[in-house]
């Protein structure tokens, strides 16, 4: 939900600078940001943590703020949307998981949101289960 929310203010930004560069458009005029929109090359928030290539991102629907990320210094990492200070460098992960298997490239979540399943560039795959007592 709150990776939502981010994206949502991501969007009404969008709409705000529309407004101001465009000089026809009236202030009465609504401007809708495109349904297909997306952060695109947009920083959201800056993921430190990670030493190289973050390849995905993935929301977990059993943990309303938590989303995962993999990358291609080997690790999963999960974090806290709630916890997010955009441009910030302070941002920090809930945990991480380093199965040292090679780049993470493919993530996934599964079990109703409660576990992410991961694949690395050499093939292996594998299932992290969220305690959410950790």
């Amino acid at each position: 939900m709150e990776l939502r929310n981010l994206v949502t203010r991501m969007q009404q930004k969008f709409q705000k600078s529309l407004r101001s560069n465009d000089d026809n458009v009236e202030a009465s005029e609504d401007l809708l940001t495109p349904a297909t929109w997306r952060p695109g090359n947009q920083l959201l928030a800056y993921l430190h943590e990670h030493k190289a290539r973050v390849n995905q991102l993935v929301r977990m629907p059993a943990h309303r703020n938590l989303f995962g990320s993999c990358s291609d210094d080997g690790t999963v990492r999960l974090w806290d949307a709630s916890k997010l200070q955009g441009h910030a460098y302070v941002n920090k992960s809930k945990s991480m998981y380093n199965r040292s298997a090679g780049p993470v490239i493919s993530l996934a979540a599964c079990e109703g949101g409660h576990s992410l399943v991961a694949a690395t560039q050499e093939g292996s795959i594998f299932v992290l289960r969220l305690d959410s007592g950790s």
